[in-house]
């Protein structure tokens, strides 16, 4: 079994204080949150295959980790190394040309990545590979119901782990084929930095980026809707519209708003961390935690 990590390491570190722990909060299928513990970055925000995909010859593969999301790591650790240098030397990063398109492709990836929640309960891999037999038998028994593929299906649907491992596979190439309908859209947003002001922090979230002001429905197409990724305790990086280029590249966030941010992450049902117990226990509500705190 593979440790694949939902939130990459090279950004949970800008949520602690020494780098290397954190304190972590995980939600269950009830929704729940669990007490915040004290972690170490390597057991946080991961599961154990998540992106582990079926081959041509029926052997499960962990390429997607290694293609597509071990390379998307290295960048990320790239581009916050530079945003953070630079601005913690009182300079400003530039988001322009090939660098906008590249943060844009960045922000797709990160959006869809993490696990999904569906009417507030995580996404079911062995359901979705439960249907996907008994639609496949359905299929080829209209075809010829003598088909041979009918009897491997049918033993398939015996067999948990290989349901789970086909629900995966689905799950995982339908989130890394790109969505160049949702690049399209984000084709006018341009970058700033948000800034908290005061002791005030983001925490970090299983979901990383959330989208803001979106007006329902319209979604992406709503001139209101701006995409967040906190970057730091501090910092988070945002997508959004300006045509007339009245919004300053870095933006203050004072309490009250980093309160609605927050308390925003925790409605999503994701797992949260922070350098800060404290912060963590004051947006938790008591009815939506396990064990003692």
């Amino acid at each position: 079994m593979r440790r694949h990590h939902y939130v990459p390491k090279s950004l949970q570190k800008y949520f602690t204080d020494n780098g290397k722990n954190i304190w972590f909060s995980q939600i269950a299928c009830d929704g729940k949150y669990s007490g915040p513990e004290l972690r170490n970055l390597v057991s946080t925000f991961q599961r154990h295959d998540f992106y582990t995909v079926i081959d041509d010859n029926g052997v499960p593969s962990d390429s997607v980790e290694r293609e597509i999301y071990g390379p998307l790591d290295d960048y990320l650790g790239d581009l916050l190394s530079e945003v953070h240098g630079r601005m913690d030397l009182g300079e400003t990063p530039v988001f322009e040309g090939e660098v906008l398109e590249s943060l844009l492709d960045l922000f797709i990836a990160l959006a869809t990545r993490g696990p999904l929640r569906l009417t507030g309960q995580d996404y079911n891999d062995y359901e979705q590979g439960l249907t996907f037999a008994n639609q496949l038998i359905e299929k080829l028994v209209g075809l010829d119901k003598y088909h041979p593929d009918i009897a491997f299906y049918q033993d398939t649907l015996n067999n948990r782990r290989k349901l789970i491992d086909r629900g995966r596979d689905i799950r995982v190439r339908a989130t890394t084929k790109g969505l160049p309908k949702t690049k399209n859209e984000l084709g006018n947003f341009q970058a700033r930095v948000a800034v908290s002001t005061g002791g005030h922090s983001f925490v970090l979230h299983g979901r990383m980026i959330y989208r803001i002001g979106n007006g329902g429905s319209n979604g992406l197409l709503c001139p209101r809707c701006e995409l967040w990724l906190p970057i730091s305790s501090k910092r988070a990086l945002v997508l959004l519209r300006d045509p007339t280029n009245r919004i300053p590249f870095v933006c203050q966030v004072g309490r009250e708003q980093m309160r609605e941010f927050n308390s925003y992450a925790v409605s999503l049902g994701s797992d949260l961390a922070s350098h800060s117990i404290k912060l963590l226990q004051s947006l938790i509500p008591a009815s939506k935690r396990h064990g003692i705190w």
